[in-house]
């Protein structure tokens, strides 16, 4: 965390939020209180506290620093409000500033301008997940949505799936047809298909499957869509795995997405096209971890495997309007930052340099300036977002 800067600490009682996975039940109770969008700019922290680590306390604090003050004080009193803050919380309930600047805590992500949670998030994004589904549900429920036929085939890869005899024979098959050309051949296989083309595949196999679908929140998305295939006479442990429909953090995640294949440039290029990424979201769907269960998998927890487009289409159907809503956003956006602007005056705000200690300003358009006589840095700007986030760009 960076020192002198406007910072909170909300402090939870271990013991009273249950124990176990308290991170999760920790940030859910913060985020059912706070709107991110509330605390744009924000960048997040969490952990145990020092005296936790020393056997003095049991406390887990959720830290957050923030250029604007009234950021801060929006979350001390709706935390102060929540009752199940008040049952889970450690007293003291706050440590703010320097005091709270000093825990050893980690980076947890970042509130971009838009109100997104962005970058790596773990604990935090699923439990934003999670409370987001739960003031969603309800209204989705309401929803009626005239599912249309679907046109088949999806695509001339699943125009004539051949017949096959065994789930192994299956998994072989997918491996072969699915695996694209740019994925590296000493890696095995990593299957891409579009939400259609699987449907195809589920349908076409459906007396060889029992298919499990799962929408859940991690520390990838707070939406997360996942269909699993295991084998049903009799049922299997091991699952073909498929992950996709959902959106990123934001689309800066979105767009560094498939980055860390830097050892495979090519496929590293080819991954938004075959992720379908458009936007902030992953349309396609891809090879997911596919960890064996500890039991068969039990059929009633399945559905049938030709209600698989029931779940996909309103889903992508949503956001396919999200989509479209937030490109015409942008695009108002871009056509007012062309008009000429009116007010020339430069306003400015203090923050501190880590690197001298000194005083940096930083104007409305997010450039910082420092002192050139006292900091050797100081001649060059740094972006204001990156600056909060201690990542700082000489």
């Amino acid at each position: 965390m960076i020192r002198n800067m406007p910072t909170i600490g909300v402090r939870y009682d271990i013991d009273k939020t249950g124990g176990g996975y308290y991170g999760f039940a920790c940030w859910k109770i913060f985020w059912q209180a706070i709107n991110p969008e509330e605390i744009g700019g924000a960048s997040l922290h969490e952990g145990d506290t020092a005296a936790t680590l020393n056997n003095q306390e049991r406390v887990f604090c959720i830290a957050v620093q923030s250029l604007d003050t009234e950021a801060i004080t929006k979350i001390k009193a709706a935390l102060t409000q929540s009752e199940a803050f008040k049952r889970a919380c450690a007293n003291p309930m706050f440590v703010e500033g320097s005091s709270c600047a000093a825990e050893p805590l980690s980076d947890t992500g970042r509130i971009d301008a838009e109100g997104n949670l962005a970058g790596d998030a773990g604990a935090s994004r699923s439990a934003l997940g999670a409370v987001k589904k739960e003031r969603t549900t309800a209204s989705e429920a309401a929803e009626t949505v005239s599912i249309p036929e679907r046109a088949k085939p999806a695509s001339n890869r699943t125009q004539t799936l051949p017949a096959i005899s065994s789930f192994k024979e299956l998994k072989t098959f997918l491996g072969k047809e699915f695996t694209p050309k740019e994925y590296p051949k000493n890696c095995g296989v990593n299957y891409w298909m579009t939400p259609e083309e699987l449907c195809d595949v589920v349908e076409r196999y459906a007396d060889l499957i029992l298919v499990y679908y799962h929408e859940y929140s991690c520390s990838v998305s707070e939406n997360l869509c996942c269909v699993r295939l295991f084998e049903k006479n009799p049922p299997g442990r091991e699952p073909i795995e498929f992950v996709g429909l959902y959106p990123f953090a934001s689309a800066s995640d979105a767009r560094s997405f498939g980055q860390d294949w830097f050892s495979s440039p090519e496929y590293a290029k080819a991954i938004p096209r075959l992720a379908d990424v458009r936007g902030k979201y992953h349309f396609n769907f891809g090879k997911g971890s596919e960890n064996w269960l500890g039991k068969p998998f039990d059929p009633k927890e399945g559905i049938v495997p030709q209600s698989l487009w029931e779940k996909f289409y309103p889903r992508k159907q949503r956001f396919l309007s999200d989509l479209a809503r937030e490109e015409e956003v942008a695009k108002k956006r871009a056509e007012e930052e062309q008009k000429p602007r009116q007010d020339t005056e430069r306003t400015y705000f203090t923050v501190h340099c880590p690197y001298c200690g000194g005083q940096k300003l930083y104007d409305k358009n997010g450039v910082v300036y420092c002192d050139n006589e006292k900091c050797p840095n100081g001649k060059k700007p740094v972006d204001i977002d990156r600056y909060n986030l201690r990542r700082l760009i000489f």
